[in-house]
């Protein structure tokens, strides 16, 4: 059994992968982070609702100032700057909503709490992240490549008393699904829409593909949709 500090947004990826750690008998502790995201509301009430369901320990990070400067659509502080209603796919799809660092900035901090609880045990902490195949196209820190290159800096900036996890790096949003179904996660708590409003839009990307890894598990998604 390890000690594992991982990043739980509320979504269905990180839900997912916290019942796989807690199904392999692992100690979790979770940390959600406010980075000043249009759905961030909604995903923070997600992933409280998610962590009191598993009943694990879990922290709130705000490093919403870090990203202060940043261009992507998916902050509130560029509200006039839209969600684009495309899938992950499209020509010029989602490629607006990019956060510049977003899971560097996230595993910085879990590795700082992670090398903290090593030193007190003496023990090798982990810590985790539910990045997956969907994302790779998009997103240049949910790729294989990036996952290898952090787990050696995590390594060496700890000397080792820290490792990283990713577990579902390779495996495709329906995979995720499926195995949430199988683990019984409570995929009904979880929040994807990118707008943040009380129903999900179901036309956002997120949604889309959220949709669509439902429709291939051949389960209805258990949340509601605006219309």
């Amino acid at each position: 059994m390890a000690t594992i500090f991982m990043a739980l947004s509320g979504g269905i990826d990180s839900t997912v992968l916290l019942a796989n750690l807690l199904s392999e008998g692992h100690k979790v502790t979770t940390c959600f982070f406010k980075y000043g995201s249009k759905h961030n509301e909604r995903e923070e009430l997600a992933a409280n609702e998610v962590a009191a369901y598993y009943k694990v320990k879990g922290s709130i990070v705000d490093v919403t100032d870090i990203f202060d400067t940043s261009p992507s659509a998916l902050l509130a502080r560029n509200m006039l700057r839209p969600i684009p209603p495309t899938g992950y796919h499209e020509v010029g799809s989602l490629a607006a909503t990019v956060v510049p660092g977003r899971n560097t900035v996230f595993a910085s901090a879990l590795a700082s709490f992670a090398e903290a609880e090593a030193l007190q045990s003496e023990k090798t902490t982990f810590i985790a992240l539910g990045i997956h195949g969907g994302d790779h196209a998009l997103y240049p820190d949910c790729r294989p490549q990036y996952a290898d290159a952090l787990a050696k800096l995590i390594h060496i900036s700890t000397e080792g008393r820290v490792g990283f996890m990713a577990p579902m790096v390779h495996w495709t949003k329906a995979k995720v699904v499926e195995s949430g179904i199988a683990l019984s996660a409570p995929l009904h708590l979880t929040w994807s829409c990118y707008e943040g409003k009380e129903a999900a839009c179901g036309k956002c990307g997120t949604c889309r593909e959220r949709l669509a890894a439902f429709e291939s598990a051949g389960v209805r998604d258990p949340i509601a949709y605006a219309g």
